[in-house]
């Protein structure tokens, strides 16, 4: 089945061009701002009257406000899959900073200051920088497991699945938080 938006057996090729140009107005398009257009575009361009006319004879508003509903259909499926892509994303850098930030502090792993600070300043970004300090030797927290749990909570998943998540993504690695001296990104 055809869109509404599409060329009608009863429209010539250049009054279907002229749909197209009222079309390209954009949402607040009017028959005035139209032709005004299309001024200057050669056989184009006719009478704002002709346009009236074209317009009542093939329906231009309504196909244009077909058009319009399928275009910012499409605009907010693509702005979810980005929310989506965003969202993953978080869930491996927020759980990897964490989880660094966790093996520190019970002494289960060593990294330098700068490591440990890109990691506090990623949950910092995420909104989750609100990890206590705590009296570890090092001055860093030793609460990672509520910045997994407030990670969880703003991403709407429990903890688990963001540990899921990042296992699956990481290997167990921080994602994108170098190891203790090494200097390399992990993926």
């Amino acid at each position: 089945m055809s869109n509404p938006w599409d060329m009608r057996p009863s429209e010539t090729l250049a009054d279907y061009q002229r749909f197209l140009g009222y079309l390209n107005v954009g949402a607040a398009r009017s028959l005035a701002k139209a032709s005004k257009a299309m001024e200057g575009r050669g056989d184009l361009a006719v009478s704002l009257r002709r346009l009236e006319d074209l317009s009542s004879e093939h329906d231009w508003p309504a196909r244009a406000d077909a058009w319009d509903r399928y275009h910012a259909a499409q605009v907010l499926d693509r702005a979810e899959q980005i929310m989506a892509e965003a969202r993953s994303i978080l869930f491996g850098g927020a759980a990897g900073a964490a989880k660094l930030l966790d093996e520190v502090a019970k002494g289960e792993r060593e990294a330098p200051p700068s490591t440990i600070a890109a990691a506090r300043d990623l949950l910092d970004r995420c909104g989750l920088g609100a990890v206590k300090q705590s009296k570890v030797t090092h001055g860093f927290s030793d609460s990672a497991d509520t910045a997994v749990e407030r990670a969880a909570a703003a991403l709407g998943a429990s903890p688990a699945d963001l540990a899921r998540e990042y296992e699956s993504r990481t290997g167990g690695e921080p994602g994108g938080v170098p190891a203790a001296g090494d200097g390399e990104r992990r993926p």
